[in-house]
């Protein structure tokens, strides 16, 4: 999250792109993330082969990791279809079942912040796609 606005808005800060283009990308940019992150039953039809609507990202939100491993633009699927991590709501009905992460998470704060460094004594979401 930390390094998510300097991807987002720093090549505009380096082309120092006017103040109303900036303006106008952040707007459109949060207004598809919220929508998005809804809970709206709203299929695109077509237009879901540019724009990520909530059935494309909630697959990406999904506990199983082959789902969870897609679909991860916020605003276009664009790059997710060029890096093969698109997966078609339409062809996969019911995805997700089940949504969110498993509760692997450490209770207290130092084990959490120190979870990243000891992978081996906690395991990885991931490890059980090997």
């Amino acid at each position: 999250r930390f390094f998510q606005p300097i991807f987002l808005f720093g090549l505009l800060a380096l082309l120092k792109t006017p103040e109303k283009v900036t303006r106008f990308y952040m707007i459109s940019n949060s207004f598809l993330g919220m929508f998005d992150h809804s809970n709206l039953d709203i299929d695109l039809g077509p237009f879901s082969y540019v724009f990520t609507g909530p059935a494309e990202h909630h697959i990406h939100h999904s506990q199983d990791m082959k789902e969870g491993n897609t679909n991860f633009g916020s605003a276009l699927v664009t790059w997710d279809m060029l890096f093969n991590t698109y997966t078609d709501p339409r062809k996969n009905p019911g995805s997700p079942v089940e949504l969110g992460v498993e509760d692997y998470m450490p209770k207290d704060f130092i084990s959490q912040f120190m979870m990243p460094f000891n992978m081996k004594k906690y395991g990885s979401p991931t490890d059980e796609l090997e």
